[in-house]
């Protein structure tokens, strides 16, 4: 796998580089339908059908081919993963048996046609008394093939991902860098919403519209099911690509991978330099200072060679407030949350849990150390590892 260095606030930081295909030179169109309901009505009759509308994918395209946007990640696996906001395109196969499709992933439509039908995107396998129906994401059963019909086969699957540019690239005109065969229309200022070749854009045609670094509150009320955004922000030398935001139910916004810090300034000059905390991380963070709060009120807590810590007291906002030496500091939910993201991510792909780690995670690339609470995580790490030594 590909590495990349890059800064953090306390030095280099050494990690895997994403994987973005380079943009196609051009997109090709075909039929695109936003839900497999919508690709099963599609492959039955085509005359005349309401939720239709042309989106441009690399091709070349498989012939009679139409695309359908995966929702859920039940088929979030294997050698070839579908994720929830993926481009499927499907070949229709209707009329001919499961077995056509054996091994194959297939769209089928479950339960008598006048009774309504549930509809499926899934491997057909073969099992001890028959066809079953398989999720390629692990820990999920298997279902029995009956009363099933064949509508479609999966041929290919297109991340929005891969429709370029890279997250940090500044591009001309957003729609021909994603491989779109006409211009950006005239924009006024302000943040937009458009869909231009079945591809969402928001686009941020001004200073200071997008708020967080990783989260856009821009509201679009024709946004479809599972539906993925290119995210632009226009810049004196053009548009600044910040890749690909997911909408939240919820947090009630657009999240998407933090830029770096000069990007940032460049978007919004007085902005934080922060990442977003999710609110459910917020909530577990509570819960532990609460739990912390009972456990080591009062008794000393060991930091490494800074020597100790004393829980003082919880403060009416749930904070933690700690002597250390011969000062006291405050240690937010917000501190102590973010060591637990990084608790977890340690526990998920090795390595060392420290402040390095939390600042990392908490703070843009290119944050100056003294721009970053990192007393406060220290702190904060210590509180968590004699919270856990008193649970074992």
């Amino acid at each position: 796998a590909a590495l990349r260095l890059g800064p953090s606030p306390d030095g280099w930081w050494l990690s895997a580089a994403p994987r973005f295909a380079p943009a196609p030179t051009a997109l090709l169109p075909l039929p695109g339908l936003p839900t497999l309901r919508a690709a099963a009505g599609f492959t039955t009759s085509r005359a005349q059908f309401p939720e239709v509308e042309t989106v441009y994918l690399p091709g070349p395209h498989p012939r009679g081919a139409l695309a359908v946007r995966v929702c859920g990640d039940s088929m979030a696996g294997g050698a070839r993963p579908l994720f929830d906001g993926d481009w499927a395109i499907l070949q229709p196969c209707r009329g001919l048996g499961l077995g056509a499709v054996e091994g194959e992933v297939a769209l089928v439509a479950v339960g008598p046609e006048d009774e309504g039908q549930h509809h499926h995107l899934k491997r057909v396998v073969r099992g001890a008394t028959g066809h079953l129906l398989r999720s390629d994401a692990p820990g999920l059963p298997d279902r029995a093939a009956e009363d099933c019909a064949l509508l479609a086969r999966l041929r290919e699957v297109v991340r929005p991902e891969a429709l370029g540019p890279a997250p940090g690239a500044v591009v001309e005109d957003p729609a021909l860098a994603l491989g779109l065969p006409v211009p950006l229309p005239a924009l006024r200022p302000g943040a937009q919403a458009l869909r231009l070749g079945g591809h969402l854009m928001l686009l941020a045609n001004g200073p200071d519209l997008i708020e967080k670094p990783d989260r856009w509150a821009l509201r679009v009320p024709d946004r479809q099911p599972s539906e993925p955004a290119h995210l632009f922000a226009r810049l004196d030398g053009g548009w600044l690509a910040l890749g690909i935001g997911r909408w939240t139910e919820d947090e009630g916004d657009w999240a998407f991978a933090a830029p770096t810090l000069a990007q940032w300034r460049a978007i919004h000059p007085a902005g934080g330099v922060s990442r977003t905390l999710p609110r459910a991380a917020e909530q577990r963070a509570k819960a532990a200072a609460d739990a912390i709060a009972r456990a080591l009120l009062g008794q000393p807590v060991p930091k490494g060679a800074d020597g100790q810590l004393r829980v003082l007291e919880q403060t009416r906002t749930g904070s933690l407030r700690v002597e250390q030496g011969k000062g006291t500091r405050s240690v937010s939910h917000s501190d102590l949350a973010w060591c637990l993201l990084a608790e977890d991510e340690v526990l998920r792909s090795g390595g060392v849990l420290d402040e390095a780690r939390v600042n990392r995670l908490r703070y843009l690339e290119g944050t100056a150390k003294e721009s970053t609470r990192w007393i406060d995580t220290g702190n904060a790490l210590a509180l968590i590892a004699a919270w856990r030594k008193q649970l074992q």
